[in-house]
């Protein structure tokens, strides 16, 4: 156990997500597993500001789209490949909550999340206040907040910011952004 929750911080992407996954094995086998718990609320935090990171790039790059004045498809192809990020990094965040609090609510509230009823999302949405711990609240739910133009009026972006997002998305160095 130790050693898969070392993973969770491993470099590699694949990695990390396979200790995660097998941490949900094994947490669904044994709720005793004695995680440490400290770590994976650390690790939630790194998720959640990873995706905040993801949706003000995607921002900044949209910003720069329309003040060009077209969408090529290009552009529609990075920004179907932040939006598939920011999924991928939800399910994460999730995983790790049912590491955190129970592998079946998490999973419950995740597909619930995910479904069209504006009832069960809202079912879902109150679960998950519930359960969260206060320093997880505010950030995980402006994520999961189905209407993300409150969220993205808070991250208004100027054309220097605008600039720098795009800047660092080129000059990241990293193969798979992030």
């Amino acid at each position: 156990v130790e050693t898969l929750q070392a993973l969770l911080s491993h470099r590699n992407t694949t990695v990390r997500f396979h200790a995660l996954k097998s941490l949900n094995k094994l947490r669904a086998a044994n709720k005793e597993l004695g995680l440490d718990q400290t770590l994976l609320e650390y690790e939630i935090s790194q998720m959640t500001e990873r995706w905040h990171h993801a949706f003000k790039i995607k921002m900044a790059f949209r910003s720069y789209c329309r003040k060009r004045g077209e969408l090529e498809q290009a552009d529609d192809r990075f920004l179907e490949a932040q939006d598939h990020r920011m999924d991928d990094l939800e399910e994460r965040i999730f995983r790790l909550l049912g590491l955190f609090c129970g592998c079946e609510e998490s999973f419950q509230i995740y597909n619930a999340l995910r479904q069209t009823d504006a009832q069960l999302q809202a079912n879902a949405m109150e679960l998950l206040d519930e359960i969260l711990p206060p320093r997880l609240k505010t950030p995980l739910l402006d994520i999961l907040d189905e209407d993300v133009s409150e969220f993205s009026g808070k991250l208004t972006l100027d054309e220097k910011e605008v600039d720098a997002y795009l800047r660092k998305i080129l000059m990241d160095g990293t193969r798979w952004n992030g």
